[in-house]
C-alpha cells in the first residue's frame, strides 16, 4: 500500500510542473547549526625527494580505534544538524525516486542451453532473484537463487556475479557481505537444491568448464589483487589445482570462456600491457598456452572461434584492429602482419571490442567519442553500421551466451530514453525493440532535452559535454547546474538514463557530464592524455568545461555544483583547490583525495596495480606529478565552495580515512563560516547500499544537499 501511495505522490508532483527556473537563493544550510567536530591533532611528518609533508590526522587510519569511530559519529551528528532544514525535502526526493520504480520488475529473458534466464524483483523487495524457465520464456518459473532470502540473514548483502553450466545442472555465485572486495563463491546443484562443498573465499571472477565438470575461478591475494587461476573439480577431494599464477603485482588476472566454448581464456593485464593464454578445459593436465608475450605499450585481448584465434590489438595503431590467425601460426611465430585482418585500424575510429559468433561478428567502436555498433562478416570483412537517433547515448552488449545464433541482444539508453533492450538481426542489420524500462509517475521524454556540446581546453583540445534539462528550464545563465566528471583508468562514461536525476531536472537544475581526458571516450590517446605525467589535463579540462558552460549561459558560478565519485572525487577535489571560484558547492563521493599516502603504501589493496595509472611516488619525477594535484596536501586557507564529502567504513577501494582526514584538515582552513560536511556510512562499502530502495537514500541525501545550498526548498 505504501508503494502505491508513493507512486501517486510522484504523479501529482509531475503534474504540478516542478520544472521551474531554479529559484536560486541563500543557502538553507547553516554551518553554525551545531558546533562542528574538532579533530584531535597528532603531527606525523613524511619527507621524500626533498618534500616535507606534515599530516596532523594520520592517526585516523585505524578504524578499530574507538576514538576514530567517535569522531565519525560526531561528524555524522554535525551533518544531521546542518541538513535538518532540508530533511523534509530529502524525504520527498526519496519518495519521488521510489515512485519511479515499478513495484515488481524483471529483466528480458535470455536463452542459454535449454533454459531461459532472467532476474526479477517483487513488490517491496530489495534484491533481484535469479529465475529460469525450461524450454520457453513463458514456461513455469523456477527461482534458482532467492537473493532476498539470502540477504535476510545479513546487514549487507550483494550478489556480485553468477554463472550456470550450459546443461543447467549447476549454479555458481559470488556474494559480498561487507561492501568490500572480499567475495565468497558458492556452488549449488540445481537438481537437488543442495550446496556443493564449502564456500570458497577471496574469489574474483569465474567460468565453468564447457562440459560443467569443473569450475575455474580467480583467487585474490592479501592486497585483493586477482593473481591466480584455480580449477575446482566437482567430483574431486583434493585441493583446487593452480592453473596459472601471476607474480608481478602490477598485473591482475581475469578469465572467461572463448566465444566457441573451446578454451578457457586467461588474461593477465596491467594498464598499458597484457598477455593472453588459452587453456584446454577437456584435459585436466593441460597447461595454459601463451598467445603473445607482453610488450610495454601493447595491449590485446583474444578469443577463439571458427578454428582461429581472434585478436583485438593496438600493435599498428592506438585505435586497435581485429585480426585472425591460427594457434599453429602463433606457435610458429608467424608475424602479426601476416594475420588475416578482419577490422582494420582507422585514424578516426576506435575499436572498443568484438563479439564473435558462428557466422557474424558485432564490433563496438567509437567515432568522435560516441559509441557505435558495426556488424562484420568474419569471412569477408564486409561491414554494416547500425544507426542511432540521439546526439548522445550509451550502448551495451546484453548477455549473449549462445555461439550459434543470428541475433545479438544489446541495450540502448540516453539521458532521456530509459534502458531499452533490442534484438539485432546480424544478417540484415535491423534492430527490434524487445523491452524498455517503464518509469511510473507520468514521465514523458518529450518534456526533456539532451545535447552534446564541446568546450575547448587550454591546449586546444575539444572536450565533449553531455547535457540534459527540462524543456521549461531557461538557458540564459540563471539555471542551476550539476557538473559531474570522472576521467581515469580509460573508463568511458556514456550518458545513461538516471531516474533519480529527474528530481533535479524537474526543479530546473541542468545536469552536465564532462568527458575529460583520462577517460576512454576517444580511445588510448584520450586515456594517455590524462594519466601519469599528463594527469593535470583531467583537471584543467573540467575547468575549461565549467568556464564554457558559464560563457554559453547554461549557468553561472554562483549556481553551479560539481560532483565526482572515487577517482572522480579526486578530479573534483583537485579542481576546487585550483578554481574554487567556479562553483557554489561540490559533492565528493567516496573520493580518492590522499593520493600520495596511498601510493606510498604497497600493503594497501590495489596500490601496486595503480603505479601505471598515477605513478610510483618512490620515483622523484612521478612523485612530483602527484604532489602537484593531490587534494589533501594541497588544501590551503582560501574560500572553498560548500562541500559534502561521503565515505564508507567498509570501503576497500578508497579507505574511509582518506575522506575523513580531508574533511578534518579542510575544516581547520576554511574558518567559521565555511560549510564542510562529512557523511560516514558505517555499514557499506565503495558502492553504497545494494538494495534497490535503500540504495536511493544516498542519492536523496546528496540531492537534498545540492538543492539546499542552492536555496531551493521545494
Amino acid at each position: 500500500m505504501r508503494l502505491a501511495a508513493i507512486c501517486l505522490s510522484a504523479v501529482v508532483l509531475g503534474q504540478a510542473g516542478l520544472a521551474v527556473a531554479g529559484d536560486v537563493g541563500p543557502s538553507l544550510l547553516d554551518p553554525h547549526a551545531a558546533a562542528p567536530p574538532a579533530a584531535q591533532q597528532e603531527e606525523t611528518v613524511r619527507e621524500l625527494h626533498g618534500d616535507r609533508v606534515v599530516d596532523l590526522f594520520a592517526w585516523m587510519r585505524n578504524g578499530d580505534d574507538p576514538a576514530v569511530i567517535d569522531y565519525l559519529d560526531a561528524e555524522n551528528a554535525y551533518t544531521d544538524a546542518v541538513m535538518a532544514p532540508v530533511a523534509d525535502l530529502e524525504q520527498r526526493l526519496y519518495e519521488e525516486m521510489i515512485g519511479r520504480l515499478e513495484e515488481a520488475d524483471s529483466t528480458y529473458p535470455v536463452r542459454y542451453g535449454d533454459y531461459w534466464y532472467h532476474q526479477a524483483v517483487g513488490e517491496n523487495e530489495e534484491h533481484w532473484d535469479i529465475i529460469r524457465q525450461a524450454g520457453a520464456p513463458d514456461a513455469p518459473e523456477e527461482v534458482i537463487l532467492d537473493v532476498n532470502a539470502l540477504a535476510a540473514a545479513h546487514d549487507y548483502f550483494n550478489v556480485v556475479g553468477w554463472d550456470v553450466t550450459r546443461d543447467g545442472r549447476y549454479l555458481a555465485y559470488q556474494t559480498d557481505t561487507s561492501g568490500g572486495l572480499e567475495y565468497s563463491l558458492t556452488i549449488v546443484d540445481l537438481e537437488t537444491g543442495a550446496t556443493v562443498g564449502e564456500p570458497i573465499d577471496l574469489v574474483d571472477g569465474l567460468a565453468w568448464a564447457p562440459d560443467g565438470h569443473a569450475l575455474y575461478y580467480v583467487a585474490v591475494d592479501d592486497a585483493l589483487r586477482g593473481y591466480e587461476v584455480r580449477r575446482h573439480l566437482l567430483d574431486g577431494d583434493g585441493p583446487d589445482a593452480v592453473i596459472y599464477s601471476e607474480a608481478d603485482t602490477q598485473y591482475t588476472v581475469g578469465l572467461a570462456l572463448s566465444a566457441d566454448r573451446r578454451f578457457v581464456v586467461i588474461t593477465s593485464a596491467a594498464s598499458d600491457t597484457s598477455e593472453v593464454r588459452f587453456l584446454d578445459p577437456y584435459a585436466d593436465d593441460a597447461e595454459p598456452v601463451l598467445l603473445l608475450a607482453g610488450r610495454p605499450g601493447i595491449q590485446y585481448r583474444a578469443t577463439h572461434a571458427g578454428g582461429r584465434a581472434i585478436i583485438r590489438i593496438n600493435d599498428t595503431s592506438p585505435n586497435f584492429r581485429v585480426a585472425a590467425t591460427t594457434l599453429a601460426d602463433l606457435a610458429a611465430g608467424v608475424p602479426a602482419e601476416a594475420w588475416t585482418e578482419l577490422v582494420p585500424a582507422r585514424d578516426d575510429v576506435v575499436v572498443d571490442g568484438a563479439n564473435i559468433y558462428a557466422r557474424h561478428m558485432v564490433v563496438f567502436t567509437r567515432a568522435d567519442g560516441l559509441s557505435r555498433l558495426e556488424i562484420v562478416d568474419p569471412a569477408t570483412g564486409e561491414t554494416l553500421p547500425v544507426q542511432f537517433p540521439e546526439p548522445s547515448y550509451s550502448l551495451y552488449g546484453e548477455w549473449n551466451p549462445e555461439y550459434d545464433t543470428d541475433t545479438f541482444l544489446y541495450a540502448y539508453e540516453s539521458q532521456i530514453t530509459p534502458y531499452s533492450v533490442y534484438a539485432l538481426d546480424m544478417a540484415t542489420g535491423e534492430s527490434t525493440l524487445l523491452d524498455r524500462d517503464a518509469v511510473p509517475g507520468g514521465y514523458e521524454p518529450a518534456d526533456y532535452e539532451t545535447r552534446r556540446i564541446f568546450a575547448t581546453a587550454s591546449d586546444g583540445t575539444r572536450i565533449p559535454i553531455s547535457i540534459a534539462f527540462a524543456r521549461t528550464t531557461p538557458l540564459d545563465g540563471t539555471a542551476p547546474l550539476l557538473l559531474e566528471a570522472y576521467g581515469a583508468y580509460g573508463s568511458t562514461y556514456d550518458p545513461y538514463f538516471d531516474r533519480t536525476m529527474l528530481s533535479l531536472l524537474d526543479r530546473g537544475v541542468i545536469y552536465a557530464y564532462a568527458h575529460v581526458r583520462g577517460g576512454g571516450e576517444y580511445g588510448l590517446p584520450w586515456y594517455e592524455g590524462g594519466r601519469m605525467a599528463t594527469k593535470m589535463n583531467t583537471f584543467t579540462d573540467v575547468i575549461a568545461v565549467a568556464e564554457h558552460l558559464i560563457a554559453e549561459r547554461y549557468s553561472a558560478a554562483d549556481r553551479m555544483v560539481a560532483t565526482g565519485a572515487s577517482a572522480g572525487g579526486l578530479t573534483i577535489g583537485a579542481v576546487v583547490n585550483m578554481r574554487p571560484d567556479l562553483f557554489r558547492a561540490a559533492v565528493l563521493n567516496v573520493p580518492f583525495v590522499d593520493v600520495l599516502t596511498v601510493m606510498l603504501d604497497a600493503s594497501l589493496p590495489l596500490t601496486t596495480l595503480e603505479y601505471t595509472e598515477w605513478g610510483n611516488p618512490e620515483v622523484a619525477e612521478e612523485y612530483a606529478w602527484m604532489r602537484a594535484y593531490d587534494p589533501y596536501p594541497n588544501l590551503a586557507a582560501r574560500d572553498y565552495p560548500a562541500l559534502l564529502v561521503l565515505t564508507a567504513l567498509n570501503d576497500d577501494q578508497v579507505p574511509f580515512w582518506q575522506p575523513t582526514k580531508y574533511v578534518a584538515r579542510l575544516r581547520t582552513l576554511v574558518g567559521d563560516d565555511g560549510l564542510v560536511l562529512l557523511s560516514a556510512d558505517t555499514g557499506v562499502g565503495h558502492g553504497g547500499d545494494p538494495g534497490r530502495f535503500e540504495g536511493l537514500r544516498r542519492w536523496a541525501f546528496q540531492y537534498a544537499f545540492v538543492l539546499g545550498v542552492l536555496g531551493i526548498a521545494e
